[in-house]
């Protein structure tokens, strides 16, 4: 009998293999949130709502701005602009070009270019900044209090110019012979600690152009400071028919006859007098306050208004025309009120820092309003993040310098931007609250400078 060859087999046991995952062949769906359901909540979750898909494709469809599907869509343009602005970079083509090819890919130098020179660009863009100072607007910084309690809104209004390439004076009709560039209008409320609205145009225009076009009627219970470029009779006439107060400097070649003095608490006739007439007979030393009532022209196109005065430097005197009562602001009260116009000068100090937005590249009309609004909407989030932080940490808005807040936001950019674009709402609440207190931390200014007094605080606004 023949041995057996080979090794006998192996006893073969059933092992039940776990079932594995299989990975899902399409990718999850994009996080969306519907605009009409936005509800007012903090800055932080509202800044995460704006770069949703579906609020861009809203404001997209209203603008006919991006119609086809493409790798250079409103969505990725929209968040390298945001990316550019918050790293500090100035908003040029060559910037905003490497900024998008780092994150979606390559593009062609033209194409990309193209997708700004459009007027449904500007439009798309100026829509996406009213549609966050809208959303913004409902953050919970209270009522105006102390002098200006009186009030539903200060707001504060003034120009500043950009300048463009030389051959813009072909592209811009509008433009001077000798000069070619465009102009933002900027409207700051001293209630929210944000921009209110703002308008560019490509073409070098007086301010009253534009503020006709940005105010076509003035909001009832809200005080206007202007500067000398607004200086209109029909704002004054316009401000008495609507409810509201408007506040600034007389112009040397107006006008007005004194009708009434109450300097001294009760009114004194004066016989029509003009004011140079008045300073004549009235003391001029320095710190002296004037309180008068004026008349502006005869007849049925008269304006009564109030004129406030004050003495400085060797006898000079400043004279200041408004239409607010003085149960509303005291003399002095009004001075220090229009001394907060120069908030908006500190505004384009900021903005013009971080963005370089006096000077554009571009001598395109529609590039220079889409890159100006794509700035402003960024600003606007910086500084809501600033307003946010302020109301969680309990401090005054003016405590926090704005040019540290935003060099502290700057230096977080990155992670910013991962939460803000890419990440979820969870953990960008949980970052923003770290955020907060590190802007605290940097810039907080707890003694007052002289540079910046807080006259926003003692009047009883959030301030700048």
């Amino acid at each position: 009998m023949k041995k057996p060859t080979g090794k006998p087999p192996k006893r073969q046991v059933s092992v039940q293999k776990k079932p594995t995952k299989t990975k899902p062949t399409r990718k999850p769906p994009k996080r969306q949130v519907p605009a009409n359901k936005i509800e007012e909540t903090s800055a932080f979750e509202i800044i995460w709502q704006l770069f949703t898909g579906t609020v861009i494709d809203i404001i997209r469809a209203s603008t006919g701005y991006n119609p086809r599907r493409r790798l250079c869509n409103a969505a990725p343009l929209l968040q390298t602009l945001f990316t550019v602005f918050l790293t500090g970079q100035p908003l040029s083509f060559a910037n905003l070009r490497s900024c998008f090819m780092a994150t979606f890919g390559y593009v062609a130098s033209c194409p990309f270019q193209n997708r700004f020179k459009q007027r449904q660009a500007a439009d798309f863009f100026r829509e996406a900044f009213r549609y966050a100072v809208n959303q913004l607007a409902g953050i919970d910084v209270g009522p105006l209090a102390g002098p200006l309690g009186c009030f539903s809104d200060v707001l504060i209004y003034d120009s500043t110019s950009i300048r463009v390439p030389p051959r813009g004076r072909d592209e811009l009709p509008h433009c001077t012979e000798s000069k070619a560039g465009a102009k933002l209008l900027v409207g700051y409320s001293a209630k929210s600690g944000l921009i209110d609205d703002c308008l560019c145009e490509a073409q070098t225009c007086a301010d009253q152009k534009l503020w006709e076009k940005l105010v076509p009627e003035l909001r009832q219970g809200v005080l206007y400071l202007l500067d000398l470029g607004f200086f209109s009779r029909n704002i004054f006439n316009e401000a008495q028919l609507a409810g509201a107060d408007v506040l600034m400097r007389l112009k040397d070649k107006v006008k007005v006859r004194i009708v009434n003095d109450l300097t001294s608490g009760f009114a004194v006739p004066i016989p029509k007098m003009l004011p140079d007439e008045y300073l004549a007979i009235a003391s001029k030393q320095d710190g002296t306050y004037y309180d008068l009532d004026v008349v502006w022209k005869n007849g049925k196109h008269s304006l009564m208004l109030r004129l406030v005065g004050y003495v400085h430097n060797r006898k000079k005197v400043r004279w200041y025309l408004t239409t607010v009562s003085r149960e509303k602001l005291t003399a002095p009260q009004v001075i220090m009120c229009y001394r907060m116009r120069w908030h908006v000068e500190l505004l384009f100090r900021e903005i013009k820092q971080s963005a370089d937005l006096g000077r554009c590249s571009t001598a395109n009309q529609h590039a220079v309003r889409a890159l100006t609004y794509a700035a402003m909407l960024s600003h606007v989030i910086v500084r809501a993040i600033r307003v946010q932080a302020a109301l969680d940490m309990q401090v005054p808005l003016e405590e926090l310098r704005p040019i540290a807040c935003l060099r502290c936001i700057t230096q977080r950019a990155r992670q910013i931007l991962d939460l803000v674009v890419k990440g979820n709402l969870k953990k960008w609440i949980r970052f923003a609250a770290t955020l907060a207190e590190d802007i605290l931390w940097e810039a907080q200014e707890k003694q007052p400078s002289r540079s910046r007094q807080r006259i926003a605080l003692e009047m009883g606004a959030i301030g700048l």
